[in-house]
């Protein structure tokens, strides 16, 4: 799933992406450059269809925006 929801948004141009799996919801991570792209009606309808054929119910964006590592920020806490 995640693979297919990461390819969705290299489609679009997002080349630095990430999309977090939490069961039925996918968290997406992008550069903040990109939210205005992303926020866009017709971009935000596509991702949000093809997520939902992917498996998704739910499809956010994190506003914190990529950062590489950020799920060891998660997984170990300081």
């Amino acid at each position: 799933m995640i693979e297919q929801a990461e390819s969705v948004l290299r489609e679009l141009g997002l080349t630095q992406c990430r999309v977090r799996h939490h069961g039925p919801l996918a968290r997406i991570e992008i550069l903040e450059n990109d939210f205005e792209k992303i926020l866009l009606p017709a971009v935000r309808n596509r991702v949000s269809e093809q997520f939902r054929c992917i498996g998704y119910h739910y499809v956010t964006l994190d506003l914190g925006g990529f950062i590489s590592g950020s799920l060891n920020r998660v997984l170990n806490p300081e």
